[in-house]
């Protein structure tokens, strides 16, 4: 069957009352207009967790709620996402079974792990008020808030990656700045809810006096609990950062999200990318990938590569961190 639309202005759907004369198919117009993203499934080797809305000759479509998806073409293999163009549902080699859309709670586990990218998006939407109440509260217990929020939109926080990145910090902080290092490091292990007695170890190791420990960390606790600051928070300076680069499209986006969801799950601006699973996640290969990051960082000045002792920074190492910047400068 041909597959291109031939009626003009069909990105804004069509009356179905016009006379169009005679047709191929009958389609559904993926995205905003009609609130349905197509999963298009062109294998019977994958097992999905619901009922298909369309049968077709290679395997089948499912019809989710949109949620601000775009056209993913290889989604994975032989899966695309399609939150844009249209789908046929009725024509040769079609079978319609059912209109009703599946459950997201059901379908974004089984997409996740398809492609662990999926939830890596940032949503644009603010924090419910009930999670902004919580965090503005006077005594709030300050572990579950940011975790919680973070949890609800796919970003499952890497604690014990955290609690030895800080503590690592403060260890190797120089005299004169450990206290500042230990507040500060403080401040985002106690969001996260990761370890903090392993910081307070760390700050001991540094030289710090214990009281002077205790009452650094006490000092964060306090602002957490009546200073707290949502535009410090790491997830809240990455959505800044994807919106100041917008204009990224394609696999530059692609790999922009990796770095987002490397960034907040490990709290950091400088996240680790290993780009031969970054590269899975976009599905591209490295020499692409790597061409695509150090235009990144030359053209749109949207990262910083610091590339570990002993790696080539040829863009084809395995793992470097990119500073998140905008305009050159660091979030």
């Amino acid at each position: 069957m041909d597959k291109v639309c031939r009626i003009p202005g069909w990105q804004r759907g069509v009356d179905p009352d016009r006379d169009l004369g005679a047709f191929n198919g009958l389609a559904i117009l993926n995205g905003e207009a009609s609130g349905v993203t197509t999963i298009d499934l062109d294998t019977t080797d994958l097992m999905p967790p619901v009922n298909f809305n369309v049968r077709t000759a290679k395997g089948g479509h499912i019809y989710i709620p949109w949620n601000q998806h775009r056209r993913w073409v290889g989604f994975a293999p032989k899966v695309d996402l399609l939150g844009a163009g249209y789908a046929v549902f009725f024509g040769p080699g079609k079978s319609f079974l059912s209109p009703d859309l599946a459950d997201p709670s059901i379908m974004d586990p089984w997409l996740q792990s398809l492609n662990p990218s999926y939830l890596m998006r940032v949503e644009s939407e603010s924090p419910s008020s009930e999670c902004r109440k919580s965090v503005s509260t006077e005594g709030v217990d300050r572990e579950c808030m940011y975790k919680d929020k973070l949890q609800a939109l796919g970003y499952p926080l890497r604690t014990d990656t955290i609690s030895k990145t800080y503590a690592s910090q403060v260890r190797n902080a120089s005299e004169g700045e450990r206290n500042d290092r230990l507040y500060r490091s403080a401040l985002e292990v106690i969001r996260c809810g990761a370890d903090l007695e392993m910081l307070a170890d760390a700050a001991l190791d540094a030289g710090l006096p214990a009281y002077e420990v205790w009452r650094t960390i006490r000092s964060a606790e306090a602002d957490l609990d009546f200073d707290y600051r949502e535009e410090t928070e790491i997830l809240f300076r990455v959505e800044r950062w994807l919106g100041a680069h917008s204009h990224f499209k394609g696999k530059m986006l692609d790999l922009a999200l990796c770095l987002a969801y490397e960034a907040v799950t490990c709290n950091t601006t400088r996240p680790q990318l290993s780009q031969s699973k970054a590269c899975l996640d976009a599905g591209t290969d490295q020499p692409y990938a790597g061409r695509v990051l150090k235009l990144m960082e030359t053209k749109h000045r949207a990262v910083r590569v610091h590339v570990p002792p002993g790696r080539q920074a040829n863009g084809l190492s395995h793992c470097n961190n990119y500073e998140l910047t905008i305009d050159g400068c660091t979030i």
